[in-house]
């Protein structure tokens, strides 16, 4: 699928989810808009008639930066909606993975999550993230996680967008407190 001729192109999906690459011109007249909207389509991919940016200060934008040896388990988001935008990949590892909506709020499908975890290969999918790709998922019901990052000369860095069907929507202080307590990486410096 392309968008208003930017090149910005549909490459992986899946419930709802997405992943979108490309950095024509277009992708930050989308990426703008995207960030403004109130009411998305309803549709497999944004099953939602709301969604709202969060207001938490801490965590509704955030920047990941991973170094060698950093990884992020698998888990589930507190909250409806997130983007992220690659800006930077790692020289190797650091590949994003995830379920698609391996459960929902009636079902937690432990034994689809069992079987993810025994076998990520054949369970996950893990779409090819290069610079400029945008990533749209439920993570509140999709299982994710990035792969350790390998050797490498430069972080994977990652802005990550967080949206909810709350307009009020904060992170539990006991979630942020949890996030600030990993290990932190060097400063990056140029």
């Amino acid at each position: 699928m392309t968008y208003g001729g930017s090149g910005l192109r549909r490459s992986v999906g899946g419930g709802w989810g997405g992943v979108w690459g490309g950095w024509g011109g277009g992708v930050w007249v989308f990426f703008f808009f995207f960030l403004m909207i109130r009411r998305p389509p309803r549709s497999t991919l944004f099953p939602y008639t709301t969604l709202f940016r969060s207001q938490c200060p801490h965590l509704a934008l955030t920047m990941k930066v991973a170094y060698e040896g950093d990884t992020d388990g698998w888990h589930y988001d507190p909250n409806d909606g997130v983007i992220t935008l690659v800006l930077q990949t790692a020289d190797n590892g650091g590949e994003f993975e995830y379920a698609p909506n391996i459960r929902n709020k009636n079902d937690q499908n432990y034994a689809g999550v069992d079987r993810l975890f025994k076998s990520p290969d054949v369970e996950a999918t893990r779409p090819m993230l290069e610079p400029g790709t945008f990533t749209f998922f439920n993570g509140r019901h999709s299982m994710h996680r990035v792969r350790p990052v390998g050797s490498t000369r430069q972080p994977r860095i990652v802005s990550i967008f967080s949206f909810d069907q709350r307009p009020d929507h904060f992170f539990a202080q006991s979630y942020i407190d949890k996030l600030r307590s990993f290990p932190q990486g060097p400063p990056i410096v140029d």
